[in-house]
């Protein structure tokens, strides 16, 4: 038997996750995606000091939501697939994650999930050109430079 579709049963909270989306990230676009719906969008926020191409992602909506947790997929660049793993904070088949799964919340929208989402490329960069020693668990690693120039 086939999940319904959590967005045919609750119009309020599908017309309240399209208006604080849109609110906050307009260039997002929502389909629907093997009968899933999914938010589509980028960030250019990049660590200063570092050449890189905007992340492409997708946010999907699990037929579960909003006690299945949302789920996140780069589209572009492609990242290296050896780099899952806590280290990197991502699973094995390539998805972002972006909050333990028993850490979900059922009052999380999408637009938490793509903060989390801009807030993990930063990091992931700062990462990967060695900013940082390790990705944060929570929120925007501080680097040593931004933290330099604000204490002088």
């Amino acid at each position: 038997m086939k999940p319904g579709a959590w967005f045919k049963a609750d119009r309020r909270r599908l017309i309240n996750e399209y208006r604080i989306v849109r609110g906050a990230y307009p260039s997002f676009s929502l389909s629907l995606v093997d009968g899933r719906l999914a938010w589509e969008g980028e960030t250019s926020d990049i660590p200063t000091g570092i050449e890189a191409e905007h992340l492409r992602f997708r946010v999907e909506y699990p037929f579960g939501f909003p006690v299945a947790a949302i789920r996140v997929r780069p589209i572009s660049p492609e990242l290296p697939p050896m780099e899952w793993g806590h280290k990197w904070h991502r699973w094995e088949d390539g998805r972002i994650c972006i909050v333990h799964p028993d850490q979900w919340d059922i009052s999380y929208t999408a637009r938490d999930v793509i903060e989390k989402v801009v807030d993990w490329y930063f990091n992931y960069l700062a990462f990967k050109h060695g900013l940082i020693t390790e990705m944060p668990d929570v929120g925007r690693a501080v680097l040593a430079q931004a933290a330099e120039q604000q204490s002088t």
